[in-house]
């Protein structure tokens, strides 16, 4: 979704509940319920944090956990993925070829914390000269939310890894997968920085084929090295996901209410 999409999507946003609130039944809505309304009102507000950008933050942190508990759920009560991930961790263990495991355990440190940092760190001092401070706002939130949920599910839910089809060990433990989370949440966020700053076509579909594919083989990486399970790489990618569109909105509402304010001077 570009500028101009967005921009559209906040107006009609905008006139859509303009149209509700002056409506007959809105306004008797608001007559009976004012402090039902009041409510509504302040959680569905276009130009403060407080408002829809809240609503919409609260809203993937609670779909976040949801996420993360009914698949840690079917894992540690059914057995579903277990069976499956059993499978397919051993599968790729017999099919393991030293040359292309050490590639992938290269491959793979890009999604460690010491590395994240390094790159997080560049893209901020890249933010700040190019003035992009919303940027800087979006990047943190991008990082440090889907670090933490990663981490709380870790520790809530102490699924052990598959230490013994391991490649290398791990220390902490296995669900959801932190590099995965990481990898779509930072990553996904970073292609779509290079992709709306690209000045053609060609090379916005390069860079989301080249994102694409290095968090897809970021994530791979971590079940070919026997340290992840399926099913706690695919919940990471989720919550990376949503944590991604989070602050894809984040930084869309934060450049659209700068350009409200100015408009209004």
């Amino acid at each position: 979704m570009n500028k101009v999409k967005i921009k559209h999507f906040i107006g009609w946003l905008e006139r859509l509940f303009l149209m509700i609130s002056e409506s007959k039944t809105g306004r008797g809505f608001q007559k009976r319920f004012p402090a039902t309304s009041g409510f509504i009102a302040r959680r569905s507000d276009l130009y403060h944090f407080r408002g829809l950008t809240l609503t919409w933050l609260i809203t993937g942190c609670v779909f976040n956990a949801f996420v993360v508990s009914e698949i840690a759920e079917e894992i540690i009560t059914t057995g579903l993925f277990g069976i499956w991930d059993q499978k397919i961790a051993l599968y790729f263990y017999q099919k393991r070829n030293p040359v292309l495991s050490e590639y992938f355990y290269q491959f793979t440190q890009t999604g460690s914390a010491q590395f994240v940092v390094f790159v997080l760190m560049l893209m901020l001092i890249l933010a700040i000269f190019a003035k992009r401070y919303h940027a800087i706002i979006a990047l943190l939130v991008s990082v440090s939310c889907s670090a933490f949920t990663a981490g709380f599910g870790k520790y809530f839910y102490q699924v052990p890894r598959p230490h013994e089809l391991s490649y290398y060990q791990e220390t902490n433990f296995s669900f959801p997968s932190g590099h995965a989370t990481v990898a779509m949440a930072f990553y996904g966020f970073i292609t779509y920085l290079l992709i709306m700053n690209s000045r053609h076509r060609l090379m916005a579909i390069f860079w989301l084929i080249t994102g694409s594919l290095f968090i897809f083989l970021l994530a791979f990486s971590r079940i070919y090295l026997g340290v992840h399970y399926l099913s706690d790489v695919v919940c990471g990618l989720m919550i990376g996901t949503i944590w991604c569109f989070l602050s894809i909105t984040l930084l869309a509402w934060l450049d659209y209410r700068k350009e409200y304010r100015q408009k209004t001077l």
